[in-house]
């Protein structure tokens, strides 16, 4: 999610330009589907009508194939099923999870693979003994004769029993009584050999259906998308607002928000907010590609991930500001008239950045991860006139962190094992209109320490955080506040937790208490150091005596500098605490029996070094001060 990009938005918005798509895997793979009741079994689809059942736990491939012959590449009416490239194949969300495979007819297996049911005739067009079949056969008789076959099978999600099917001739078909009888739905005007790609069966809804299909095998290069909300009985073309000179690879209804739905053609990725009346560009920064399937998935059915044509597997991560931008029930919730700030989805409490070796070279091939932290989205009417401010305050009403698009970063120098291009600028509230994306790290402000290091690791092309940095906030709830222009937009925000680890909300307590002491030691400790180092540079500057040596009360300053110093440098304890601080923010584990002793070692440190400094402030300061300022001290 380097850079930033734009598309056009809704409304008044003008452009969106949040981060974006970032890839996740290899190529697109026919098929590949986790059994719900276990993810480590694997069912994936091959050519000529193969199912293999893979088990990622021993590593097993077996073969589960309703017909375990091979028929890739045989004349149509040589083999008993036959099938194209791509084999079909669907598991039903709801229990027992069916599996479904289709050839010329669907088949249903219900224990895993181990047997199969036939459980449709031929729902292709074919016509028995028909004749002009033998040698090369024109594509108006080719259905006849028995060419086409299923290619998308989409169980229902909201009912059982329900189950739509599309062939690669452009047929649509639908069983509501669990493969008891089927009824030809085809949409009028699909077209005969239009390949149906899709059919996404809603997931709340179980008359509402969509349907995805292209005719490029026809030189037809033009999208073909239908909508139906009564079972197939009629259809609306939705594909108008698509680019006309692509076709469609796939349609996916939102299941969170009826009427948002999102397209992939030929060249990439559509949106719309409005059930396919109009459409726009979801493109960003993806490749322009060939997409061949979309996904709703991740946490809470949170991310759009998308299988292209050999260019990866590719990820939208947090779909909450496209679902808020899509009227609910044709009532729109945003005021879009004045800032907006979306309500932003769960963050879950992880690090940026674990590794602890050296960056990767600019040059190395690497994936992005999504956004780490809590995705603020808001939306400006207009460029602001002043300041961008966002704010995060905790369930007691205290501010945890303020970012504000005039601010300027003061980076450290120091430590740095690495040149300028793993030390990119930190990320500042935007205030050009349109739709933006802030990432807050669920830190809390950085404590203050007198210097601050770089770890070895980093990431090109983004910002390397200093250490120590701020200590994560415990899970809990959360309000972020957007301030633009006199104009205040709240919105409340959940952290939760990593889910692999097992902490209690009283670990999480008790760890960020021990930090806060540790982040407010440290600032103490920075404190003296400062006021003590502040003095002895103004020594180092005092006029020197007509001898060129310091004046006499230059060295007995320094003397009693060095007393009350002893052996507590409160420089030295600050290093320390910026060490400490730095190993506790890395883990979630409660601090460990030395690091509490070099947390109290310290603090007695600097309470005796504090007790001496008072004490020389209260008794020498004044007059070493007079020194300093007064005529004597040119002497």
């Amino acid at each position: 999610d380097s850079g930033t990009v734009a598309i056009a938005s809704r409304s008044d918005y003008g452009q969106l330009t949040f981060r974006d798509w970032h890839p996740i895997g290899g190529d697109e793979r026919d098929g590949d589907i986790p059994d719900p009741r276990d993810p480590d079994i694997v069912y994936g689809a091959g050519l000529g009508g193969r199912l293999s059942k893979w088990n990622a736990r021993t590593g097993e491939a077996q073969n589960v194939s309703p017909w375990p012959l091979a028929s890739y590449g045989a004349r149509p009416g040589s083999t008993r099923y036959r099938y194209s490239w791509i084999t079909p194949v669907a598991i039903s969300p709801r229990p027992p999870h069916a599996i479904y495979q289709g050839a010329q007819v669907l088949f249903r297996s219900l224990d895993r693979g181990a047997s199969w049911s036939t459980v449709s005739p031929d729902l292709t067009g074919a016509v028995p003994a028909a004749a002009g079949c033998a040698g090369d056969v024109p594509v108006e008789r080719a259905s006849a004769c028995g060419f086409g076959v299923i290619f998308a099978i989409a169980p229902s999600p909201a009912v059982d029993g329900t189950v739509w099917i599309g062939t690669d001739n452009g047929r649509v078909q639908l069983t509501r009584d669990d493969a008891a009888t089927w009824r030809d739905v085809t949409p009028p005007g699909l077209g005969d050999w239009s390949k149906v790609n899709t059919i996404d069966a809603s997931a709340t809804d179980p008359a509402t259906a969509y349907v995805a299909a292209d005719r490029h095998r026809m030189d037809e290069s033009r999208p073909v998308a239908f909508r139906t909300h009564d079972f197939g009985a009629t259809w609306i073309d939705i594909a108008g607002g698509l680019p006309q000179d692509e076709w469609l690879g796939a349609l996916r209804q939102d299941p969170q928000r009826a009427g948002l739905l999102y397209a992939g053609t030929n060249r990439g990725v559509h949106v719309s907010f409005d059930d396919g009346a109009t459409w726009q560009s979801l493109q960003l920064n993806l490749p322009t590609t060939g997409i061949n399937d979309l996904l709703i998935a991740g946490e809470d059915g949170g991310d759009l991930i998308v299988a292209t044509q050999g260019r990866a597997i590719w990820a939208l991560d947090v779909l909450e500001p496209l679902r808020h931008l899509a009227p609910a029930a044709g009532v729109d919730p945003l005021d879009r008239t004045r800032p907006v700030l979306l309500p932003p989805a769960p963050a879950v409490r992880l690090r940026f950045n674990q590794n602890k070796d050296t960056p990767l070279p600019p040059e190395e091939p690497r994936g992005e991860n999504p956004p780490t932290g809590a995705v603020l989205d808001y939306l400006l009417p207009a460029a602001a006139n002043g300041p961008v401010v966002l704010e995060i305050y905790d369930a007691a009403g205290l501010r945890v962190r303020r970012f504000a698009s005039d601010e300027s970063p003061v980076r450290s120098r120091s430590g740095v094992y690495f040149t300028d291009h793993w030390l990119a600028d930190a990320d500042l509230p935007a205030t050009t209109a349109g739709h933006h994306r802030f990432v807050w790290d669920l830190r809390r402000e950085r404590p203050r320490a007198l210097d601050y290091d770089y770890s070895i690791a980093a990431i090109p092309g983004r910002e390397t955080p200093p250490a120590p940095a701020g200590a994560l906030v415990p899970p809990g709830r959360y309000e972020a506040r957007l301030t633009v222009d006199g104009e205040l937009s709240r919105q409340p925000l959940t952290v939760v937790a990593d889910p692999r680890l097992q902490r209690t909300a009283a670990d999480y307590a008790a760890l960020d208490g021990f930090q806060a002491a540790v982040a407010g030691l440290l600032a103490d400790s920075a404190t003296l150091a400062t006021a003590v180092g502040g003095i002895e540079k103004r020594l180092d500057a005092a006029p020197k005596r007509s001898d060129g040596n310091p004046a006499r009360w230059v060295d007995e300053a320094r003397r009693q500098l060095r007393e009350v110093r002893g052996g507590d440098d409160p420089a030295a304890v600050n290093g320390n605490l910026s060490g400490l601080a730095a190993d506790l923010e890395s883990s979630d584990s409660a601090p460990t029996a030395p690091q509490r002793e070099v947390f109290a070692l310290s603090r007695g440190q600097l309470e005796q070094f504090a007790a001496r400094w008072h004490e020389f402030a209260k008794r020498d300061l004044p007059r070493l001060e007079q020194q300093l300022h007064g005529p004597k001290g040119a002497r």
